[in-house]
């Protein structure tokens, strides 16, 4: 059984738990979960939802058998479709270079500004990131498409965003800046709520985000699930935030909390 950044404990009473070794994003598909689950109802496997960010040491899946007893050929079957999965835990890429651009008008104070980039700068630290710079800007396309070049000649990877007003549509200010830098939206809106007024485009290697008014607040919202994917070094498309409506209510979800925990002594199970 070979899950990328997993450990397990020794089977005990047919019990089999695997534990996250590192933190990041637990990362599988869910037919493949389904699927496995079909082969027999004596062999079962539970994990946490897809896409969910996990500190090392933490409990992500459990297979357990059922019976006392249970066929070898159904046994033969269960291992070969578990050696066929790919399941991982996709470690946050630290690495990454972010940068935050906020716009500025008559209706926002520059104590807003200050706040939300603390904000900001301490959603980034749960992911092992300790630096955001961050530019002020006129609320203009023409101002903020400058600044979106810069951003991607200096190798940004991922730049955010914030204007000062909330995004209504594709002809609004900043995708039109991104436009008018070169760039393209991938897609605006989003099935995640708050977060639903959220904009992701590119230019060039660099993703931009368009972020709603809500990421003023440390609350969690659509901008998290976002950022969960490209830290941990994955793609998002248009169908990949689609998807991100089951589960997308988030307004009962507690705020992160930055916090270290000892990894306990476990196997590893990603060779």
């Amino acid at each position: 059984m070979t899950w990328a950044n997993c450990k397990s404990e020794r089977a005990n009473g047919g019990r089999f738990n695997i534990y996250a070794s590192c933190d990041g994003l637990f990362h599988f598909e869910r037919e493949q979960v389904d699927s496995f689950n079909s082969i027999s109802e004596e062999i079962t496997l539970a994990t946490i939802l897809p896409e969910t960010p996990v500190y090392a040491g933490e409990h992500v899946a459990t297979l357990k058998i059922i019976p006392f007893y249970v066929d070898g050929n159904c046994v033969d079957k269960a291992e070969d479709f578990l050696r066929s999965m790919s399941v991982a835990v996709m470690p946050w890429r630290s690495d990454l270079k972010i940068e935050l651009i906020q716009s500025y008008n008559e209706t926002i104070t520059r104590k807003a500004q200050e706040k939300a980039h603390q904000i900001q700068s301490n959603r980034i630290r749960f992911y092992g990131m300790s630096d955001l710079p961050h530019s002020l800007v006129r609320h203009d396309v023409g101002a903020i498409a400058n600044e979106i070049r810069g951003a991607s000649s200096r190798g940004v990877d991922v730049l955010m965003v914030l204007g000062a007003s909330a995004i209504c549509d594709r002809q609004d200010i900043v995708p039109a800046a991104l436009n008018s830098a070169g760039g393209d939206v991938t897609y605006f809106g989003m099935p995640v709520d708050p977060g639903n007024l959220m904009m992701v485009g590119c230019l060039g290697e660099m993703v931009m985000i368009g972020m709603p008014g809500c990421v003023r607040s440390p609350a969690l919202n659509g901008l998290d699930l976002v950022l969960d994917r490209l830290i941990a070094g994955l793609k998002i498309s248009s169908s990949d935030i689609q998807r991100m409506g089951v589960g997308g209510l988030l307004r009962s979800q507690p705020n992160r909390v930055v916090r270290q925990e000892a990894n306990p002594s476990l196997l590893d199970l990603s060779a």
